[in-house]
């Protein structure tokens, strides 16, 4: 499978967003794939100094789901794939009122569940090494 725009990975290094939650029994592992906005309206910033603009990345996000049908999850931006998507939502505070929620019930945000097939995967989940997810996609930067 050849891999283009957006990719979500497993890795293990400075969990700003750890994994959120993992079900054992169905090999699922839960959790934000990216916040654009928090909850009070701050735009997140990433460690490489960048942010993602909610709209383009939520069409980025669609765009993922239809591309690789879940099937495009690695580990360290490296490899082949090792899960697959089971859950996928962005939060947008129109969606967040529609749902009979809060505008600033959620950052807004891209949720993700993965189905991790690779054993060698589930484990390093399961001891804490793959503690996040990381996107990884390519864009054209625009200066504020």
């Amino acid at each position: 499978m050849s891999r283009r725009g957006l990719v979500v990975e497993l890795i293990g290094k400075d969990a700003q967003r750890p994994i959120a939650k993992i079900d054992e029994e169905q090999r699922i592992a839960f959790g934000w794939a990216n916040v654009c906005i928090e909850c009070d309206g701050t735009p997140v910033v990433d460690s490489q100094d960048h942010s993602i603009d909610p709209t383009d990345f939520e069409k980025a996000a669609y765009e993922f789901n239809l591309s690789y049908h879940g099937s495009a999850f690695g580990e360290n931006h490296e490899g082949d794939p090792k899960g697959r998507l089971v859950e996928s939502v962005f939060f947008t505070p129109e969606k967040l009122e529609a749902m009979g929620l809060s505008k600033s019930a959620l950052p807004t945000s891209w949720w993700i569940g993965i189905k991790v097939d690779d054993d060698d995967a589930w484990r390093r989940i399961k001891k804490g090494e793959h503690s996040m997810f990381s996107i990884q996609g390519k864009a054209v930067m625009v200066e504020d």
